[in-house]
């Protein structure tokens, strides 16, 4: 029997909190994040285990070979994973997922990609600053949006 207990967006919002008004370092807010996203993972892989077949993977060949629009897509995706089209998972899911994923604290690193003459790789890697000015935006976006 499952015992994990899926995040909730006042989770997420006072993880933030506490890591822009200074009560938490980095390392703790990636902590604290990782572990929410894993209790997220859990309950995703649960419920594809609990599909006779894997309807996810199957809606995006549908979308790749031009079975089905980018719309049908989206409407069919959101409805799989029940979620609604910009409500706060979506936010979760699609913004801060792929935002903690460019956070660094390897100097070595940043400074690398900062001097990499590819645009797109000079702005990948965010630095404390950085992240927490996005943090700002996305933290207004959870406070807003709907359930």
């Amino acid at each position: 029997m499952n015992t994990t207990v899926e995040p909730s967006r006042s989770e997420y919002i006072a993880l933030i909190r506490r890591y822009l008004n200074g009560e938490i370092d980095g390392k703790t807010f990636g902590a604290g994040f990782q572990e929410l996203q894993r209790r997220h993972k859990t309950l995703e892989d649960e419920k594809v285990r609990s599909w006779p077949k894997r309807y996810d993977l199957q809606l995006e060949r549908d979308y790749t070979s031009g079975k089905i629009s980018k719309d049908e897509f989206n409407k069919r995706w959101y409805e799989l994973w029940e979620y609604k089209p910009g409500g706060w998972r979506d936010i979760v899911e699609l913004g801060l997922f792929y935002l903690l994923d460019r956070y660094t604290e390897e100097e070595d690193l940043l400074r690398a990609y900062r001097n990499d003459p590819d645009e797109y790789n000079q702005t990948y890697f965010l630095t404390e600053k950085e992240l927490k000015e996005e943090l700002k935006k996305y933290l207004k976006e959870l406070e807003s949006a709907d359930d």
